[in-house]
């Protein structure tokens, strides 16, 4: 006997809607999750979750900053931020706050 391919859920989950052009599946993924979500805590425990999660990343664009100051110092520089002090603190601020 053979076992069934099986596809994995992340491709299952890209697949783009022939008329809509969307990625319709993952739309339907995630409304479940978020249903899943609601339904199993309180409104602060989800939103406590977001800002944890979301100055996670936060942090971690910040940080991609420095290291592509680094890995291309020549580069041009829209922003008058440069390496000052205001990023490193925000990167400190987001690693206390997560911590």
């Amino acid at each position: 006997m053979q076992w069934p391919k099986r596809e994995s859920f992340l491709k299952r989950a890209a697949y783009i809607h022939p008329t809509y052009n969307t990625p319709s599946k993952a739309i339907v993924f995630q409304g479940i999750w978020a249903s899943v979500l609601v339904l199993s805590g309180s409104f602060d425990q989800l939103t406590d979750m977001l800002v944890f999660a979301s100055f996670i990343f936060y942090g971690a664009t910040t940080l991609g900053v420095f290291v592509l100051r680094v890995k291309m110092p020549d580069a041009t520089d829209p922003t008058s931020v440069g390496l000052s002090l205001v990023p490193a603190l925000f990167i400190l601020f987001c690693l206390v706050l997560v911590r």
